[in-house]
């Protein structure tokens, strides 16, 4: 599968060109300043307008080439609800069953271990039972949970409070 390579960034603090916020990248270039690095950033819209940021004052974050059930774009970084449907199953004597919609929250972050982008499953039995991750494509892909993103964890970290991430 080949996506959109994509970056936002969040401004933690004003700098001589931004004030805080989050933004969409443009284009980015990287430079090493004596072991401090930098980057000079493109922010969408502005044409060919750069500004020069250190890395230390940015928190950059890609996008996963995923979508949420409202066809919203998920980056690294994203708190979301994960929703699982209701469905029927049967038990080990052939009764039919009917597990009920559980719905936590979650932040999607980068795993170098496993090369995919994950979602928790919390404590709720998700994602196979005794993982508590899977890879979002895994989550989307599967048909059984729904991604909703609600926030990020720059601009609403209290949304993790008391959920599952």
């Amino acid at each position: 599968m080949s996506r959109a390579i994509k970056y936002r960034a969040w401004q933690k603090a004003a700098s001589l060109h931004r004030v805080p916020g989050m933004y969409l990248v443009e284009s980015i270039e990287f430079y090493d300043d004596n072991g401090g690095g930098e980057a000079f950033l493109t922010r969408q819209g502005e044409g060919a307008a750069k500004s020069s940021e250190y890395l230390d004052d940015i928190h950059l974050m890609q996008y996963t080439g995923f979508r949420d059930k409202n066809n919203v774009e998920i980056y690294e970084g994203d708190i979301v609800t994960v929703g699982h449907e209701p469905y029927t199953s049967e038990d080990d004597n052939g009764n039919e069953i009917t597990a009920y919609e559980s719905t936590h929250r979650s932040r999607i972050w980068w795993d170098e271990d496993s090369g995919a982008f994950l979602v928790a499953g919390g404590d709720h039995g998700f994602f196979g039972g005794e993982f508590d991750t899977t890879a979002i494509g895994w989550a989307i892909y599967d048909g059984e949970y729904e991604l909703e993103v609600i926030g990020n964890i720059h601009e609403n970290p209290d949304l993790l409070r008391g959920g599952d991430a």
